[in-house]
């Protein structure tokens, strides 16, 4: 494993790296939930959710992002 690895998954441990991916996920959720149907990725927009709600749940909490 390379350093820059271990000082990305550190971070992404941390609060802040919680909160950008809390926030990346939020606002993808979003923008994905704007594609029409039938293109809409709707498991990978499930699993996002999924995600953002019991694991990065920072943002939406903090930012009034979507749930």
């Amino acid at each position: 494993m390379t350093e820059d690895r271990k000082e990305a998954i550190e971070f992404a441990g941390s609060l802040r790296g919680a909160y950008i991916i809390s926030q990346a996920l939020s606002v993808a959720i979003e923008t994905m939930m704007k594609t029409e149907k039938p293109y809409q990725e709707t498991s990978n927009i499930a699993d996002m959710q999924f995600l953002r709600d019991y694991l990065f749940d920072t943002f939406p909490m903090i930012e009034g992002g979507t749930q």
